[in-house]
């Protein structure tokens, strides 16, 4: 294969210009990658987790046997890349996932009747819902991103799936119990209704609490079904198998570090005709006025800081700068450890799968006037799980040149000197 002849030309030219002997050949050479692909899929004996030896597979055997078809001597090499690439997971996919969709797109592209590819994934697109293996297929295949423009996607649709992660799609692209709806842009689990950032976020939960102890594999269903069993109840101790294994997990983890710097940073934001928060104040938010958090329930006010000034400063700013901003300034502390704090540490860069969880962690809100946020639930859970354990706080990523922690008690620490107000 070159790329002598025409670089500019297109799949639907490319299909057009073949003659009926050379499309057979190119047929057989499809249908036998879909054969192998099953083949190879029947023998995993992880099938979502070992695809990627056999995607390498069958695109070498693809690539092989292209060379031999004569037909194709003058095609770019972009394009013939291009077949092997969309074959290869359309191959994969249809041994993997029982779609009748994704079938006829692969039986489809085989035979290079592209038409029938696009009119199967419209049919799709216009049901009422869409099951999440032709869901993660729409976010991620290659054939999708060559026919895009001649596919009508419904109203909202485009919004959603752009907010849905690759790695969500991945990971969910065999889960046979959740379905995308377009009448409520939302997945459901049965009567459960998620929205995509839930979704996500439960995807990423699955990764880090697999990261901790990688012998007890979490399902999405159980972390879905836990997240609603936890907006139901009415305290977070619940008796339930997955949290009994969240509690496991945080309690089997060894990643524990003391606060070892001089100086931390604490902010918080005031009225500028206010005077200046004393250090009594800086520590202590009015008990029963703190919203539902993150890492805190109603009323209870954890203790958030940083390790350098930027980022504690930058922290406040994105939390206060939509509301109220020629009003406010934020004042700033530095203060220091006075004993020794127990912190679980989530952000070394050894620890690289846990990004994700913590992205989860930080999931936004999307608006949500919620006065319980149901994406705050797990994280919630997690907390309570490292004060069952003695776990003083947390560690994790803030931004690029700082990190955030959170402890349940401010008594840890004591002030150092006020560093002064800074503008929203």
């Amino acid at each position: 294969m070159s790329d002598n002849g025409i670089s500019d030309i297109t799949l639907f030219d490319f299909v057009g210009n073949l003659n009926e002997s050379s499309m057979r050949l190119i047929e057989s050479v499809n249908l036998d990658a879909m054969r192998e692909s099953l083949n190879l899929v029947n023998s995993m004996p992880a099938k979502l987790y070992d695809s990627a030896d056999a995607y390498n597979t069958i695109s070498q055997m693809l690539s092989n046997q292209y060379q031999d078809i004569e037909a194709l001597s003058s095609v770019s090499s972009t394009l013939i890349n291009t077949m092997i690439e969309i074959q290869t997971s359309l191959s994969i996919a249809s041994a993997l996932y029982a779609s009748c969709m994704i079938e006829k797109v692969a039986r489809s592209f085989a035979s290079l009747d592209i038409t029938t590819c696009i009119d199967a994934i419209q049919k799709t697109l216009d049901a009422p819902c869409i099951s999440m293996s032709d869901y993660s297929f729409i976010k991620t295949s290659p054939m999708i991103r060559s026919v895009q423009d001649k596919l009508s996607y419904p109203q909202g649709f485009a919004t959603v799936i752009n907010k849905f992660n690759v790695g969500s799609a991945n990971q969910l692209a065999g889960n046979k119990n959740i379905e995308y709806k377009h009448n409520a842009r939302a997945f459901f689990k049965g009567d459960i209704e998620i929205d995509v950032s839930e979704l996500n976020a439960i995807c990423s939960a699955v990764n880090l609490l697999e990261a901790i102890d990688n012998t007890k594999r979490f399902s999405e269903d159980e972390l879905i079904d836990f997240m609603i069993l936890l907006d139901n109840a009415p305290t977070w101790e619940v008796q339930d198998p997955t949290g009994e294994k969240i509690k496991q997990a945080i309690q089997d983890t060894g990643k524990m570090i003391s606060l070892g710097k001089e100086y931390y940073y604490h902010s918080r934001p005031r009225n500028i005709n206010e005077p200046p928060y004393v250090w009594q104040q800086m520590l202590d938010a009015p008990y029963g006025l703190t919203a539902y958090g993150r890492y805190n329930k109603v009323g209870h006010a954890h203790f958030y800081f940083t390790d350098t000034l930027d980022g504690s400063v930058s922290e406040i700013r994105k939390q206060v700068y939509k509301h109220n901003p020629p009003r406010s300034v934020i004042q700033t502390m530095m203060i220091s450890a006075r004993n020794p704090v127990n912190i679980l540490d989530l952000s070394a860069p050894s620890m690289r799968r846990l990004d994700a969880f913590f992205k989860f962690l930080r999931m936004p809100l999307n608006a949500s006037t919620d006065i319980r946020p149901r994406v705050y639930l797990i994280p919630n859970f997690v907390t309570q799980c490292c004060i069952m354990n003695r776990i003083d706080g947390i560690k994790f990523y803030g931004g690029s040149n700082y990190s955030k922690y959170v402890t349940w008690s401010d008594g840890h620490f004591e002030f150092a000197r006020n560093i002064g107000d800074s503008v929203i």
